[in-house]
């Protein structure tokens, strides 16, 4: 037996003619044994466990998502937040211009600001870093997906937090011009 469908329509009537087989002996030889196909039919969950599942999806708050806690170096006890995305270049330059930045540039140290990698938080959002971290000043290396459609070099305020998106690291190492860039817009995110 050959089937030709023609337009969509045809198609979906296909679809209509195989759900109300019941059987698989049905589809394949046109013969129907309704008590067989009764007798067969065993419910796939039983109801014990389906209650279950409802009863708990019933107890969750709605549109609500638990996000793994944010993996981050340092004690965050000034709220000064450094995010860096080594997942498109993990080298020492890149770890060690970051670290210049906060200790040398800003007298900071690792106990008071947190550094977040990428590639240790894939589900990494916005929101979560504002609820969990409560920064004043946020510092972003390179792209990233909680601000998509803006460019680097640009300082924006969300929540009375300073955000600064910059550049990946590697592209200030041999620059000057864009660590200048980079320094003055620093020092405008810490008055």
């Amino acid at each position: 037996m050959k089937l030709e469908i023609e337009t969509i329509v045809d198609l979906f009537d296909e679809f209509y003619l195989v759900s109300d087989i019941t059987s698989k002996e049905e589809l394949f030889t046109g013969s129907t044994n309704k008590e067989e196909t009764v007798t067969n039919n065993t419910p796939a969950i039983e109801s014990n466990q389906s209650n279950t599942l409802i009863n708990d999806s019933l107890n969750q708050p709605q549109n609500t998502i638990n996000l793994p806690k944010i993996e981050y170096a340092g004690k965050n006890q000034k709220h000064i937040v450094f995010i860096y995305n080594d997942t498109t270049n993990d080298s020492k330059e890149n770890a060690l211009f970051i670290q210049n930045i906060f200790q040398k540039a800003l007298q900071l140290q690792l106990d008071d600001i947190a550094i977040i990698r990428i590639s240790k938080n894939p589900t990494l959002t916005k929101n979560q870093i504002l609820e969990e971290l409560s920064p004043k000043q946020i510092i972003i290396f390179g792209t990233q997906p909680f601000f998509p459609a803006t460019s680097f070099h640009q300082i924006l305020v969300e929540n009375n937090t300073k955000i600064l998106l910059a550049d990946a690291p590697e592209n200030y190492h041999e620059n000057k011009e864009k660590k200048l860039v980079l320094w003055n817009l620093i020092q405008q995110i810490f008055q």
